[in-house]
């Protein structure tokens, strides 16, 4: 029930027992205590958001902005310093690979292929090591070989490829008794 007190302000109690609105109950001067605070708030946040802070600025900028620029322009110097390595970096290790001064293997190593005959091709009938040309075959290595192949025939060098072919299937050695051939 809204009542009124001596000074004449309506009271809460008496507004809501009363339906409908009538003017002569608004009689309040002022706002709640509660709304004088909000504003006040609100206006200071108001005055220092676009007033002090942009006055702030402008009285700062003089000293604030020059260095801002000297960080920014450090910051650039380090990280151009960064990519000028990197970048000088690649393009020597390309030349020295390049100019053969890098071995390959520490430019990629990748594993050696390994040769695969196609399924239409049948598999040659091995060659018994005992009678290829050159003594102790099995036990040489490929290099060894391929030094050897050159002093052969054409038919022992049919018999090499048909050994290799079946059994170990070198690629070196494969690929010089071709070139040998006329193969490739």
């Amino acid at each position: 029930m809204r009542t009124s007190n001596s000074a004449g302000i309506a009271s809460d109690a008496a507004m809501s027992e009363s339906a409908p609105y009538e003017p002569d109950q608004l009689t309040d001067p002022e706002p709640p205590e509660s709304w004088r605070n909000d504003g006040q708030e609100l206006l200071a946040t108001g005055l220092k958001l676009f007033v002090l802070e942009p006055l702030d600025f402008l009285l700062k900028a003089p000293t604030l902005v020059p260095q801002l620029i000297h960080e920014g322009r450090q910051e650039w110097r380090k990280q151009s310093t960064i990519a000028r390595f990197v970048g000088k970096s690649v393009v020597d290790k390309a030349r020295r690979r390049r100019t053969g001064a890098l071995p390959v293997t520490e430019v990629m190593s990748l594993p050696e292929p390994v040769l695969v005959t196609p399924m239409t091709q049948p598999v040659p009938p091995s060659v018994a090591a005992a009678d290829l040309p050159i003594s102790g075959y099995d036990t040489l290595p490929a290099q060894a070989i391929v030094d050897l192949l050159v002093d052969l025939r054409p038919a022992d060098l049919q018999l090499i490829r048909r050994h290799e072919s079946a059994n170990r299937r070198r690629r070196t050695v494969l690929s010089r008794v071709a070139q040998l051939l006329g193969d490739g």
